[in-house]
Protein backbone atom coordinates (compact mmCIF):
# COMPACT_ATOMS: atom_id res chain seq x y z
CA UNK A 1 0.00 0.00 0.00
CA UNK A 2 1.65 3.19 -1.13
CA UNK A 3 1.23 6.03 1.30
CA UNK A 4 0.40 9.11 -0.74
CA UNK A 5 -1.17 12.18 0.79
CA UNK A 6 -2.38 14.46 -2.01
CA UNK A 7 -3.82 17.83 -1.11
CA UNK A 8 -7.52 17.10 -0.64
CA UNK A 9 -10.47 18.69 1.04
CA UNK A 10 -13.35 16.77 2.65
CA UNK A 11 -16.93 17.87 2.55
CA UNK A 12 -17.82 19.44 5.92
CA UNK A 13 -19.83 17.34 8.36
CA UNK A 14 -23.07 18.83 9.68
CA UNK A 15 -23.10 19.97 13.29
CA UNK A 16 -25.04 17.60 15.50
CA UNK A 17 -27.55 18.82 18.06
CA UNK A 18 -26.80 18.12 21.70
CA UNK A 19 -27.81 15.77 23.23
CA UNK A 20 -27.23 13.25 20.46
CA UNK A 21 -30.16 10.91 19.94
CA UNK A 22 -29.50 7.39 18.57
CA UNK A 23 -29.44 7.70 14.80
CA UNK A 24 -31.70 5.16 13.03
CA UNK A 25 -29.04 4.54 10.38
CA UNK A 26 -26.47 3.64 13.07
CA UNK A 27 -28.92 1.22 14.67
CA UNK A 28 -29.55 -0.29 11.24
CA UNK A 29 -25.82 -0.76 10.68
CA UNK A 30 -25.49 -2.47 14.07
CA UNK A 31 -28.00 -5.11 12.93
CA UNK A 32 -25.91 -5.87 9.83
CA UNK A 33 -23.45 -8.22 11.44
CA UNK A 34 -20.13 -9.25 9.85
CA UNK A 35 -20.54 -12.73 11.35
CA UNK A 36 -22.46 -14.31 8.47
CA UNK A 37 -19.92 -13.41 5.75
CA UNK A 38 -17.06 -14.36 8.06
CA UNK A 39 -18.61 -17.76 8.75
CA UNK A 40 -19.14 -18.21 5.00
CA UNK A 41 -15.44 -17.44 4.50
CA UNK A 42 -14.43 -20.05 7.09
CA UNK A 43 -16.74 -22.61 5.47
CA UNK A 44 -15.11 -21.88 2.10
CA UNK A 45 -11.61 -22.39 3.59
CA UNK A 46 -11.76 -25.69 5.51
CA UNK A 47 -7.99 -25.89 6.08
CA UNK A 48 -8.00 -22.47 7.77
CA UNK A 49 -11.09 -23.41 9.76
CA UNK A 50 -9.39 -26.63 10.97
CA UNK A 51 -6.28 -24.66 11.89
CA UNK A 52 -8.38 -22.25 13.96
CA UNK A 53 -10.21 -25.11 15.67
CA UNK A 54 -6.87 -26.76 16.53
CA UNK A 55 -5.42 -23.48 17.85
CA UNK A 56 -8.05 -21.25 19.49
CA UNK A 57 -5.24 -18.85 20.47
CA UNK A 58 -5.22 -17.88 16.77
CA UNK A 59 -8.70 -16.32 17.15
CA UNK A 60 -7.64 -12.64 17.55
CA UNK A 61 -5.46 -12.82 14.42
CA UNK A 62 -8.17 -14.75 12.56
CA UNK A 63 -10.70 -12.03 13.37
CA UNK A 64 -8.37 -9.34 11.98
CA UNK A 65 -7.71 -11.42 8.86
CA UNK A 66 -11.46 -11.89 8.37
CA UNK A 67 -11.95 -8.13 8.65
CA UNK A 68 -9.17 -7.56 6.08
CA UNK A 69 -10.25 -10.32 3.71
CA UNK A 70 -14.06 -10.09 3.74
CA UNK A 71 -15.58 -7.21 1.80
CA UNK A 72 -18.14 -5.92 4.28
CA UNK A 73 -19.14 -2.70 2.56
CA UNK A 74 -20.39 -2.30 -0.96
CA UNK A 75 -20.90 1.44 -0.61
CA UNK A 76 -18.65 4.08 -2.10
CA UNK A 77 -16.72 6.02 0.53
CA UNK A 78 -17.04 9.80 0.82
CA UNK A 79 -15.54 11.61 -2.15
CA UNK A 80 -12.44 13.73 -1.74
CA UNK A 81 -11.71 16.66 -4.04
CA UNK A 82 -8.18 17.57 -5.06
CA UNK A 83 -7.23 21.17 -4.37
CA UNK A 84 -4.43 21.09 -6.93
CA UNK A 85 -3.23 18.79 -9.69
CA UNK A 86 -1.80 15.57 -8.29
CA UNK A 87 -0.44 12.33 -9.76
CA UNK A 88 -1.43 9.04 -8.11
CA UNK A 89 -0.27 5.70 -9.48
CA UNK A 90 0.84 7.30 -12.72
CA UNK A 91 -2.52 9.00 -13.30
CA UNK A 92 -2.77 12.79 -13.18
CA UNK A 93 -5.87 14.11 -11.45
CA UNK A 94 -6.63 17.79 -12.11
CA UNK A 95 -7.47 20.29 -9.39
CA UNK A 96 -11.14 19.84 -8.52
CA UNK A 97 -11.06 16.14 -9.47
CA UNK A 98 -12.88 13.64 -7.28
CA UNK A 99 -10.97 10.82 -5.58
CA UNK A 100 -12.50 7.81 -3.85
CA UNK A 101 -10.41 5.80 -1.41
CA UNK A 102 -11.48 2.18 -1.82
CA UNK A 103 -10.32 0.52 1.37
CA UNK A 104 -11.32 -2.94 0.18
CA UNK A 105 -8.81 -2.63 -2.67
CA UNK A 106 -6.13 -1.36 -0.29
CA UNK A 107 -6.70 -4.50 1.79
CA UNK A 108 -5.72 -6.57 -1.26
CA UNK A 109 -2.59 -4.52 -2.09
CA UNK A 110 0.37 -6.90 -2.65
CA UNK A 111 2.77 -4.16 -1.53
CA UNK A 112 1.13 -4.26 1.92
CA UNK A 113 0.03 -7.89 2.17
CA UNK A 114 2.02 -10.78 0.67
CA UNK A 115 -0.34 -12.99 -1.39
CA UNK A 116 -3.26 -10.67 -0.51
CA UNK A 117 -6.00 -12.74 -2.14
CA UNK A 118 -5.21 -15.71 0.11
CA UNK A 119 -7.17 -16.04 3.34
CA UNK A 120 -4.58 -16.86 6.03
CA UNK A 121 -5.50 -16.72 9.71
CA UNK A 122 -1.81 -16.72 10.69
CA UNK A 123 -1.02 -13.65 8.59
CA UNK A 124 1.02 -11.12 10.55
CA UNK A 125 -1.04 -7.99 10.05
CA UNK A 126 0.44 -4.62 10.85
CA UNK A 127 -2.67 -2.71 9.93
CA UNK A 128 -5.55 -3.00 7.51
CA UNK A 129 -8.35 -0.73 6.36
CA UNK A 130 -11.30 -3.06 6.96
CA UNK A 131 -13.02 -0.36 8.99
CA UNK A 132 -11.65 2.68 7.19
CA UNK A 133 -9.23 5.15 8.69
CA UNK A 134 -9.09 8.56 10.34
CA UNK A 135 -12.27 10.61 10.46
CA UNK A 136 -14.01 7.93 8.42
CA UNK A 137 -13.10 5.02 10.72
CA UNK A 138 -16.19 2.92 11.44
CA UNK A 139 -17.84 3.81 14.75
CA UNK A 140 -18.82 0.17 15.22
CA UNK A 141 -15.34 -1.32 14.66
CA UNK A 142 -14.87 -2.50 18.24
CA UNK A 143 -18.41 -3.89 18.37
CA UNK A 144 -17.82 -5.84 15.15
CA UNK A 145 -14.52 -7.22 16.50
CA UNK A 146 -16.24 -8.26 19.72
CA UNK A 147 -19.14 -9.86 17.79
CA UNK A 148 -16.75 -11.85 15.62
CA UNK A 149 -14.55 -12.91 18.53
CA UNK A 150 -17.42 -14.07 20.72
CA UNK A 151 -19.35 -15.70 17.87
CA UNK A 152 -16.37 -17.77 16.80
CA UNK A 153 -15.27 -18.50 20.37
CA UNK A 154 -18.71 -20.08 20.82
CA UNK A 155 -18.77 -21.77 17.41
CA UNK A 156 -15.24 -23.20 17.24
CA UNK A 157 -16.16 -26.49 18.89
CA UNK A 158 -19.25 -26.82 16.71
CA UNK A 159 -17.69 -26.17 13.30
CA UNK A 160 -16.37 -29.70 12.69
CA UNK A 161 -18.18 -31.08 9.67
CA UNK A 162 -20.04 -27.80 9.07
CA UNK A 163 -20.73 -27.00 5.43
CA UNK A 164 -23.15 -25.01 3.31
CA UNK A 165 -26.57 -26.65 3.10
CA UNK A 166 -27.09 -25.14 -0.37
CA UNK A 167 -24.83 -24.34 -3.29
CA UNK A 168 -22.98 -21.01 -2.99
CA UNK A 169 -24.86 -19.81 -6.09
CA UNK A 170 -28.12 -20.14 -4.12
CA UNK A 171 -27.11 -17.73 -1.36
CA UNK A 172 -29.16 -14.54 -1.35
CA UNK A 173 -27.84 -11.16 -0.24
CA UNK A 174 -29.83 -8.33 1.31
CA UNK A 175 -30.38 -5.60 -1.23
CA UNK A 176 -29.71 -1.86 -0.89
CA UNK A 177 -27.65 -2.25 2.26
CA UNK A 178 -24.54 -0.28 3.20
CA UNK A 179 -22.99 -3.37 4.75
CA UNK A 180 -23.02 -6.52 2.61
CA UNK A 181 -25.07 -9.16 4.40
CA UNK A 182 -26.70 -12.49 3.60
CA UNK A 183 -30.46 -13.02 3.90
CA UNK A 184 -29.61 -16.34 5.57
CA UNK A 185 -26.68 -18.75 5.77
CA UNK A 186 -28.00 -22.34 5.57
CA UNK A 187 -25.43 -24.61 7.26
CA UNK A 188 -25.53 -28.34 7.87
CA UNK A 189 -23.24 -30.77 9.63
CA UNK A 190 -21.90 -34.08 8.48
CA UNK A 191 -20.09 -35.62 5.53
CA UNK A 192 -20.37 -33.90 2.18
CA UNK A 193 -18.39 -32.23 -0.54
CA UNK A 194 -18.87 -28.72 0.86
CA UNK A 195 -21.13 -27.61 -1.99
CA UNK A 196 -24.37 -28.24 -0.16
CA UNK A 197 -25.10 -31.22 -2.40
Amino acid sequence: MTSVHPPVVSYPLPRLPVPIEPAPELLSLARQSPVNLSLLTLLAHPAQRARLQAGPALLPGAVEELIRYVQLSSALPPARVTTEEVTLGGVTIPAGGMVFTLFVIANRDPAAFPDPDTFDITRQLGTHLGFGVGAHHCLGAQLARAELTEAFRGLLGRLSGARLAVGADQLRFKENMTITSLMELPVTWGAGDGTGQ
